[in-house]
Parts: C-alpha cells; sequence; structure tokens
C-alpha cells in the first residue's frame, strides 16, 4: 500500500515534462518483463500513442501510476496478457484508474496530507483588538477621502461602542431609529423605478411597505443603518475638530 500512495503523490501527467522520454523507459521495461523486449523504434511510436491518451482520457494520474499500471498488465493482474499495445495498456490503464487499491491509496494520502498541515487556532484576545484597530484606521481614512460609510455588520460601531467611544443617551438613540428608517426608506424610493427585474421591484416595494408599516423583518435594517449613522457621525465629528481615530484607539490600548 505504501508504494500505492507513493505512486498516486507523483507528478500527474498533465504537469510532466519529457513524458514521452519517461514513457519509452516504462514501455521498454514492460517489455522486459513480460518476455517480450520490443525494438527501440516501436516503444517510441507505442509512447507517442500513449501520451496522447493519457493526455486525453487519464490526466488525472501519475507517472508512477502509469508505471505500475503497465508492469501489472504485463504481469497477468488485470487479463491474459495478449501483447504490449496501445489498445491493451488502455484497458490496463482503465482497470488501473478504477482500481480499489488505487481509491484506498488516494485516501490515505489524503488523510496523509491533513495530517501534516498545521492545527488551526483561534487568534488571541490581543490580535483581534489589533486587527479591530486597523479596520477602523482604515475605515476612517476611507470615509474622510469618500464621505461614505461601508461597515457592514457594524463591526466597527460594535468596537467603538464596546470601548466607550461612541456613546448614546437613549433619546439619541431614537433619533437615529427614525434618521434611520427614513433614510432607508428614500433610497429604496430611488431605487424602485431603477431596478431591471420585476421581481426585485417586488422586493423593493415590499421593503418600502416594512418600513412604513414598522414590520418586525424591517427592524434589523433599521438597526444596522443606525449604527451606520452614528459611526459616520462619530467620524465626522472627529473630522469637524481635526482629529484623528488613532489616537483614540491608542487610549484604549493604554487602558486595557
Amino acid at each position: 500500500m505504501n508504494a500505492f500512495i507513493k505512486a498516486v503523490k507523483d507528478t500527474r501527467i498533465s504537469h510532466a515534462k519529457e513524458a514521452q522520454v519517461k514513457l519509452k523507459m516504462f514501455i521498454t521495461q514492460a517489455g522486459v518483463v513480460s518476455g517480450q523486449p520490443i525494438r527501440d523504434n516501436q516503444a517510441s511510436l507505442i509512447a507517442q500513442i500513449l501520451e496522447k491518451d493519457l493526455r486525453e482520457s487519464f490526466q488525472v494520474l501519475t507517472l508512477s501510476e502509469v508505471e505500475h499500471a503497465l508492469l501489472q498488465g504485463v504481469r497477468r493482474e488485470y487479463t491474459d496478457f495478449i501483447g504490449l499495445t496501445n489498445a491493451n495498456i488502455y484497458k490496463w490503464l482503465k482497470q488501473y484508474k478504477d482500481s480499489p487499491e488505487r481509491m484506498e491509496a488516494i485516501a490515505k494520502s489524503r488523510e496523509q496530507a491533513k495530517a501534516m498541515l498545521p492545527e488551526k487556532t483561534q487568534p488571541t484576545k490581543e490580535e483581534v483588538f489589533d486587527l479591530s484597530c486597523k479596520y477602523i484606521v482604515n475605515l476612517f481614512k476611507e470615509f474622510k477621502e469618500s464621505g461614505y460609510i461601508r461597515d457592514y455588520g457594524n463591526p466597527a460601531y460594535h468596537f467603538l461602542d464596546q470601548y466607550g467611544l461612541i456613546r448614546l443617551s437613549a433619546d439619541r438613540k431614537k433619533e437615529l431609529m427614525a434618521q434611520a428608517k427614513q433614510s432607508l426608506i428614500d433610497k429604496a424610493m430611488m431605487k424602485k423605478d431603477s431596478v431591471p427585474s420585476a421581481t426585485q421591484k417586488l422586493e423593493t416595494h415590499r421593503l418600502i411597505n416594512a418600513l412604513i408599516k414598522d414590520q418586525q423583518d424591517a427592524e434589523a435594517q433599521i438597526i444596522a443603518e443606525a449604527k451606520r449613522i452614528a459611526l459616520r457621525d462619530y467620524f465626522q465629528n472627529l473630522i469637524d475638530f481635526d482629529q484623528d481615530i488613532e489616537p483614540e484607539l491608542k487610549a484604549i490600548t493604554t487602558k486595557t
């Protein structure tokens, strides 16, 4: 089985360089093993046709597997040996490719490869903190350049809220929710006449109705939009007072 595993790990025929030279060597070797040595020019011709067959029908096989299939064939492991012809070699390759031994070798090869991979480790609290800070710094720079916030899932808002940099009173949260609701309605109204498909238009109308009627399925979108607006206002306040986000984040670091 170890030989099988080693064979399936070899260079695939589709990536092999000078494959025809090696195939000729395998054919010559197989001829000797069979007791019916073949002439050099005959081996070259068989190798030429064999390479074409391999690249068209057996790209997944490796060179070592081709050698193994040839030797198994002349040793009568598949059928009675009639002769070293391309037709017979094609049959041997097909039988080898679908053999249970090969399937088992591939499975074990994958298991070995998986065992060699390093174990996945969860990032430390410090690593998560540093990544969050870098994300917010980049988000702030992008906002200064474009005036737009792309905080999908609100991770920046949640981080800044967690560490007390964004502080909102109950009244301010209500204002933001009302502002977010109207913002979403305005965007949907602008979008409803420009969407190309009837399905998209229907979905846009449903969203508008859900927002206007305060339906529960629109609540998550309103909350996400409110958080985006709160983050935008926080960034804008820093810009208005000619401040940067990095000192704010470093102040958190010194406290943690």
